[in-house]
């Protein structure tokens, strides 16, 4: 019985870090496409999606 409650422990940690690291991917991706959409000679930027790195991926129009 005490194993199975480490592991069950043990799986709600890890169930807390991935939830928590898909937190912080959102919040960087949210936060790159918003710098994406500034651009000093006034083209506009289109975020065209997210890559899993986290980089946005733009279409440039002039």
């Amino acid at each position: 019985m005490h194993g199975l409650g480490t592991a069950c422990r043990w799986s709600m940690y890890c169930t807390i870090a991935l939830c928590s690291g898909c937190a912080v991917v959102t919040v960087g991706s949210a936060a790159v496409s918003v710098g994406s959409a500034v651009v000093s000679t006034g083209a506009t930027v289109v975020t065209t999606g997210v890559k899993a790195t986290g980089s946005a991926v733009n279409a440039v129009i002039p």
